[in-house]
């Protein structure tokens, strides 16, 4: 092979290996872009939950692109604002696929145990508060739901509950004392 030949060979491997280096470069970077910008409208979404603008903070939440870090959250503060808004079917999914996503969050499956009870499923509903209390032995609230969910079941069939009337959960990220 002629020494002109093999310098267009390593001319030609080298631009490879440059364009390649380029793309590698571009795809780390739009990637970089698409996590800044995801961080971004989580915190306006949770911004804008945490103001009561809940179909606002449902919207913006929405138009997170999947596939980035903040996936869990992105997913709880959906289910969250849709309880809020009572869609309790679909804060169900969105909260279960946090769960799925991240289940050492206390927040999480106690969202989902207001969801359940709001669907009038007591027994999913007490299992998540009693996993609740398995990541966090104090607290009170979800100790709180699980006896009044016991009180519950205790209920015979006709009997009243003028007396006593149902414990209504709080809602995800609501003051219990209010």
């Amino acid at each position: 092979m002629s020494r002109a030949r093999k310098l267009v060979l390593a001319a030609v491997g080298v631009v490879l290996i440059a364009g390649a280096a380029v793309v590698a470069y571009q795809y780390d970077v739009q990637k970089q872009q698409q996590a800044d910008a995801a961080a971004a409208m989580l915190s306006l979404g949770i911004a804008e939950f945490n103001e009561e603008r809940y179909s606002t903070a449902l919207e913006t939440l929405s138009g997170i692109q999947r596939g980035t870090e903040h996936d869990w959250r992105v997913a709880y503060y959906t289910g969250v604002t849709q309880i809020r808004l009572k869609d309790f079917e679909a804060a169900a999914a969105a909260l279960e696929e946090a769960r799925l996503l991240n289940a050492y969050d206390e927040d999480i499956p106690f969202a989902l145990g207001v969801t359940y009870f709001k669907l009038g499923n007591l027994a999913l509903a007490k299992s998540y508060f009693h996993s609740v209390l398995e990541i966090n032995p104090d607290h009170a609230e979800a100790r709180g739901l699980m006896g009044s969910m016991a009180s519950l079941e205790r209920m015979q069939p006709g009997s009243s509950t003028e007396e006593t009337g149902p414990t209504e959960p709080p809602v995800a990220g609501e003051d219990p004392g209010n």
